[in-house]
C-alpha cells in the first residue's frame, strides 16, 4: 500500500535523479533513472501535446529521456505546490524551473508534472504539462527548423 510519506519520499528521489541528468550523462545514469519506472509504464516526458506518441515501456522511456536531455535539462527546480493522493497513488507537482535549453538559459519555466505510482512505488504513468513555445523557439533558432516563420521574433516576443 502506497502511503503519503512513501509517495513523497519516492517523488523527491525521482526528481533528484532527474535533475542530475545532463546531455553528457553516462548511459548507466540514464538506466538508473529509468528504474523509477514500472516495466510497462507510459510517459510523456516532453509534454502532453505529444500524448499520441507517448513512450511505452522502460526502453522507450529511456530513449525519450535521452532525446530530451540532449536538448534541455533542469538546472534548478522549485516546487510551488505538490498534492499527494495516496488512495489514487497520484502526485501532482507544480514547479518553477531554470532550464538549460541547448546552452541558453530559460528562467522561469513553469510546468506541472503528474506521476502515478503502483504499490511498489514505481512510476506507472508520467505526464508533463507546460507551454513549450520558448523551448521550441530556442531550438529553432539554433537548428533553423521549426514551426515559427520568425523564430528570432518569437524569442524577442517571449523576452528571450
Amino acid at each position: 500500500m502506497a502511503t503519503r510519506n512513501g509517495l513523497n519520499s519516492q517523488t523527491a528521489k525521482f526528481f533528484k535523479a532527474l535533475m542530475e541528468l545532463r546531455s553528457g550523462s553516462a548511459p548507466e545514469e540514464l538506466e538508473t533513472f529509468c528504474t523509477f519506472f514500472y516495466d510497462d509504464a507510459v510517459a510523456n516526458p516532453i509534454s502532453m501535446r505529444e500524448h499520441k506518441d507517448a513512450a511505452k515501456g522502460r526502453e522507450a522511456i529511456r530513449e525519450a529521456y535521452k532525446t530530451l536531455i540532449g536538448q534541455q535539462f533542469i538546472e534548478e527546480r522549485q516546487v510551488l505546490s505538490q498534492t499527494i493522493d495516496p488512495d489514487q497513488k497520484l502526485v501532482c507537482c507544480e514547479t518553477r524551473n531554470r532550464l538549460n535549453v541547448a546552452g541558453k538559459i530559460l528562467d522561469p519555466f513553469y510546468e506541472t508534472i503528474v506521476l502515478r505510482f503502483n504499490d511498489d512505488l514505481q512510476v506507472t504513468r508520467l505526464n508533463v504539462y507546460s507551454c513549450r513555445s520558448p523551448i521550441v523557439a530556442i531550438l529553432q533558432v539554433q537548428s533553423g527548423k521549426g514551426p515559427y516563420a520568425n523564430a528570432q521574433g518569437e524569442m524577442e516576443h517571449l523576452g528571450l
